[in-house]
């Protein structure tokens, strides 16, 4: 599907921006709408994964008693 396929153009270019809010709008419609081309395209691009994937816990700051 073309659409799919202007998605999965956007999310990559989001990706690159890292704009990783645009990034988990577009992975979430393109998951919804064809969950096939989600998993084999938007969770191989390591750019997307990155934004898809939780943060990272920030380490606790020592705390100078």
């Amino acid at each position: 599907d073309s659409s799919i396929a202007q998605l999965v153009k956007q999310c990559e270019a989001a990706a690159a921006k890292n704009d990783c809010v645009a990034v988990r709008s577009i992975a979430a419609k393109i998951a919804r709408q064809d969950p096939q081309t989600y998993k084999n395209r938007v969770l191989k691009n390591a750019g997307v994964t990155r934004c898809l994937a939780p943060p990272a816990p920030m380490e606790a700051a020592p705390i100078d008693e």
